[in-house]
């Protein structure tokens, strides 16, 4: 990655937080579908994109009557779509009265409002799953989503009612759809083990379910966020674990947009021995400011999720590894 150059995911991120902070938000588990038999859709990784700092499982979805290519993202609390997609699917929407500061949002040192529209009532329909009211923010997302014919990213948490489960499985990968308690009762799910669940606070429409699990950085505790959307590992700069690595985090003399959205030099802690679920693994981690939002010291990413499978409902959920 070239000097000054702003890494995708971490652009994702501070888009998703801008929005949420001015303060309009996305209908909360709207889907209304009740399934009465296991629904399925394959995803898919495309390795010319991983490189690009796109590892993220991707979904083909229909909105509108317009196919696109999503990212599958359970760090992400809300559905959003590029704009340019948007145009090309005709979908139309008065523009939401809250703007966005890029100084806030993608560090630029003069803010300026963006604005972006909400979409309340939207079908999303994935291979034999069926959607319906999803809400859908709809913004300028950066040009490598154009570049790399990424239509935006989907939250997979935001697909759920209550009583139904979602099985995510980053091996294939694949995604299920079904009651929660059918999932949980199917054979490899039996050897899963749980995860922590954040639910937003009453009253909070700015936040989504969260999934969390306890492990390690370096034999410090430490307590891991589940993201799909982020290529690897990540610690909050304020917490326990990332003060004890600054020790020894190098400044690549690069520059990347943290999950706070500000652009900031890139501090890398090098080899630092992860763990979870019993699995323990040499990685480079990212040291940044982390959202209040976020309800862990960090999140694992893709690197350390490739070869598991989660079951996600809005109450319980859990992850196996191989």
């Amino acid at each position: 990655m070239d000097s000054g150059k702003i890494f995708p995911k971490r652009f994702a991120l501070a888009f998703i937080l801008g929005i949420l902070s001015g303060g309009r938000a996305a209908e909360t588990y709207a889907s209304d579908i009740k399934p009465v038999h296991r629904q399925s859709v394959r995803l898919s990784y495309d390795a010319e994109l991983a490189k690009k700092g796109f590892p993220s499982p991707l979904v083909e979805a229909r909105i509108h009557g317009k196919i696109g290519r999503f990212i599958l993202d359970t760090g992400a609390s809300i559905h959003i779509i590029d704009s340019h997609f948007a145009q090309l699917a005709d979908l139309r929407s008065e523009q939401s009265g809250e703007s966005v500061h890029s100084e806030d949002s993608v560090g630029s040192k003069q803010a300026a409002a963006l604005s972006h529209t909400t979409i309340d009532v939207m079908n999303v329909v994935m291979g034999t799953i069926s959607l319906k009211n999803q809400s859908i923010v709809v913004i300028d997302l950066p040009k490598e989503f154009h570049d790399s014919d990424l239509a935006g990213i989907l939250s997979p948490q935001e697909f759920l009612s209550d009583g139904e489960g979602l099985l995510l499985d980053l091996t294939i990968p694949s995604l299920e759809l079904d009651l929660f308690e059918t999932l949980e009762n199917a054979p490899n799910a039996k050897k899963f083990e749980p995860l922590k669940v954040a639910l937003p606070s009453v009253g909070n429409k700015e936040s989504s379910v969260r999934y969390m699990i306890n492990g390690f950085a370096d034999r410090i505790s430490t307590i891991w966020e589940i993201d799909t959307g982020a290529d690897g590992a990540t610690l909050g700069v304020e917490t326990q674990a990332g003060r004890s690595l600054l020790n020894k985090a190098k400044d690549t003399g690069k520059k990347a947009m943290g999950v706070n959205g500000k652009i900031s030099p890139t501090m890398i802690a090098p080899s630092v021995a992860i763990q979870f679920l019993g699995k323990v693994m040499q990685e480079d981690v990212s040291i940044e400011p982390v959202p209040r939002m976020m309800g862990g010291a960090g999140m694992l990413g893709m690197r350390e999720l490739r070869d598991c499978t989660l079951l996600l409902g809005l109450k319980k959920a859990s992850m196996g590894c191989r």
